[in-house]
């Protein structure tokens, strides 16, 4: 399988990527894989071809249903939300009258903070990364949406590529393998990134999980399979001048 760091054809601004980013894609044939809808990434798919399209806006995600809300509010073996440390972090946050998007952010700096250490051995549970107090951005996204389930929003874990402009594992200016948070707000999924900062238009999602390093593998083996063919910045029009 071949790794899916991949070099970038342009160096891509943080203006471009605070924006709308349209990726096209050679699928492979006969495998039958499929790239998720998210609330800001649009799927066409059309013999053969792929094209992605991702901005705060993009998505075209159909309703979810109250089974399957219901389903990614739970704890499992990789996104304990029931454990008690991870109530207590919670419950230190809650205040009345906050938000849900105000509630995601706070927990996305508990988690920050709590993960102070960079380690990227192994893949570990959000009750282990609390614990180690380390990890890498697969730790960063399971225990942010751990804790999103404790405090009673739904949330998943997608994995994919990000791109990244500084020099990492020997790369730059290109789309690594990268995982990140989702979460359900205002009828809405919404992308949560503690371990760059923030989302933007690079942030390509492949495949979605509960935690699991198969899901999380996933995303990255498809990125690895994928044929690019090209990429532009959409910028909204402006008006003729009279």
């Amino acid at each position: 399988m071949p790794h899916p760091m991949v070099p970038s054809p342009y160096v891509i601004t943080r203006a471009a990527r605070a924006g709308h980013l349209r990726f096209h894609f050679e699928m492979p044939t006969g495998l039958g894989l499929k790239v998720p809808q998210t609330g800001e990434q649009r799927v066409r798919v059309d013999a053969g071809s792929l094209t992605l399209d991702i901005c705060q806006e993009c998505g075209l995600q159909r309703p979810t249903d109250p089974a399957s809300l219901k389903q990614w509010s739970l704890p499992n073996a990789w996104l304990q939300s029931s454990a008690p440390e991870l109530q207590r972090a919670v419950k230190s946050v809650m205040k009345p009258g906050q938000t849900q998007m105000q509630i995601m952010k706070r927990l996305g700096e508990v988690a920050r903070a709590r993960l102070s250490g960079v380690d990227y051995d192994g893949h570990y549970s959000a009750r282990d990364a609390w614990k180690r107090r380390k990890g890498d951005c697969t730790e960063d996204a399971v225990l942010l949406a751990a804790l999103a389930r404790t405090a009673g929003i739904p949330a998943r874990v997608a994995s994919g590529l990000v791109y990244d402009r500084e020099r990492f594992h020997g790369a730059r200016d290109a789309f690594l393998p990268h995982s990140w948070t989702l979460a359900w707000i205002d009828g809405r999924w919404r992308s949560f990134d503690i371990s760059i900062g923030t989302f933007d238009a690079t942030h390509i999602a492949l495949s979605l999980g509960d935690g699991e390093p198969e899901a999380i593998l996933s995303g990255w083996q498809i990125g690895a399979l994928l044929k690019w063919r090209a990429m532009a910045e959409i910028r909204p029009s402006t008006p003729a001048r009279q």
